[in-house]
């Protein structure tokens, strides 16, 4: 079905002023996990230590600036001469060649959402750098940013306690939504998100986001009937704590109802605590004919029901993943889809050299499948498997041809911390997943 943001099109927009506080919960960056702390290198060694990289500290000339205490009859051309609210910088741009604005620090409590409609087209929203906007929804708002125009880029803001989403693109093209911390969210429904790209996405990045504690998914891609999703990268971001309350639902989560996506690539994010493992939670979701994604170089643990999921899509390769399943009930899920949408047969969907881990006893089967004739299944190879009691269930509809039994001698995965102590275990081309720049980026 063709999900939409209602309200996303007529939305009044009104700012109010500086209400005070900042992080709600004093979540830290990198999604509170160990594994996506600077210097952590999965699949190094223990005494790698890489350096977390550094945007770039200068300003762009010329641009506007907000502030909450800054006044909308001031110029805003300065930092010493700020607009008070976003709308007055929107206006601002709108009416002339600069299309950069700089959020300075402090925090805007929000009633409604701000709309970034084509009039907002190459603009970018921006954090000043050391300081840090936080914009508020005070559990009123359903969400903080509407992006409607191509081009536009959202970066360094912390946004925080919405009702439905944090940021949702929507038909657009361009998009660069980055190194903003999100946390939060309080959606009671399915198809909403901490970042939501929904209905036609192109050439659009979501990159070093820190997502904590979302009610429903995280990075959530919901592309209906009729809609394009095309060249869409996912990458370096921190997600955890989602599906704290709606079941059905993933850390990471694409749709392709159309059967048409290309180009959709998943690599580098760090997913942990994805869901309960009684409500079909999963860290990746490739849901509704989503096909031809590349998932790469990501980490999923902690709690959660399955790993991943691959619901009716085909051409969808899962490589150099390392899944903990130690709190989760099984690898992964496969499911047709012919009972709602146009069966496609699932043909050429690859697992192959992936690290699936438990300190806990294996469960009775990796994977739960639901097939049908002519559904063919998943090309499963050469993956690396370790457990507590020595073992994985290497049996059903879907199996593994060429198992690799072989400890990865995690340094503490316990803590979250998958650095190999001696080096990544052989027998199929595993590579380090460096996860020093996963999460914000630092904005100085």
């Amino acid at each position: 079905m063709a999900f939409w943001k209602a309200g996303l099109v007529a939305i009044s927009i009104a700012g109010l002023g500086a209400c005070g506080g900042g992080s709600s919960d004093g979540s830290s960056t990198a999604g509170n996990g160990a594994a996506a702390t600077a210097g952590t290198v999965s699949g190094g060694t223990a005494t790698s230590s890489a350096t977390k990289t550094t945007a770039a500290a200068t300003l762009v000339s010329p641009a506007f600036y907000v502030s909450p205490t800054g006044s909308d009859s001031n110029s805003g051309t300065s930092a010493s001469a700020p607009f008070k609210t976003f709308e007055k910088a929107q206006s601002a741009m709108q009416a002339s060649t600069t299309k950069t604005v700089y959020l300075m620090g402090g925090t805007w409590g929000r009633t409604t959402p701000l709309l970034l409609t084509s009039k907002d087209a190459g603009e970018s929203w921006l954090g000043y750098p050391g300081q840090k906007p936080v914009i508020d929804g005070e559990t009123k708002a359903s969400y903080a940013i509407g992006i409607r125009g191509n081009n536009i880029t959202v970066r360094y803001l912390q946004i925080q306690s919405f009702i439905e989403d944090g940021i949702v693109a929507q038909y657009v093209s361009g998009a660069l939504i980055d190194s903003n911390k999100i946390q939060d969210i309080h959606s009671t429904e399915w198809s909403t998100g901490a970042i939501l790209l929904q209905d036609t996405i192109t050439n659009t990045t979501v990159s070093h986001n820190d997502i904590y504690n979302t009610q429903y998914g995280g990075i959530v891609a919901v592309n209906g009937a009729g809609d394009v999703l095309t060249n869409v990268k996912v990458e370096y971001n921190s997600v955890s704590k989602t599906c704290t309350l709606v079941s059905d639902c993933g850390g990471i989560y694409f749709t392709n109802h159309d059967h048409t996506a290309t180009g959709t690539v998943i690599e580098n994010n760090v997913i942990g605590n994805y869901g309960l493992t009684t409500n079909q939670s999963k860290g990746i979701y490739l849901d509704d004919e989503m096909s031809n994604a590349t998932v790469e170089n990501n980490i999923v643990y902690g709690t959660g029901t399955w790993a991943i999921q691959i619901h009716g899509g085909d051409h969808n390769t899962f490589k150099n993943n390392i899944f903990d399943i130690t709190d989760a009930t099984a690898l992964g899920i496969y499911q047709w889809d012919g009972a709602t949408y146009p069966n496609y047969g699932m043909a050429e969907n690859v697992v192959s050299c992936n690290i699936v881990y438990s300190t806990a006893k294996a469960p009775y089967m990796l994977w739960k499948y639901d097939l049908s004739t002519g559904i063919a299944v998943p090309t499963v190879s050469q993956n690396i498997y370790w457990s507590s009691d020595l073992s994985a269930a290497n049996f059903g509809s879907i199996v593994d041809t060429a198992p690799i039994w072989k400890n990865p001698d995690f340094v503490n995965a316990a803590g979250a911390n998958y650095n190999f102590t001696a080096g990544a275990p052989t027998g199929c081309t595993f590579t380090a997943i460096v996860t020093s720049t996963v999460g914000l980026l630092s904005n100085p």
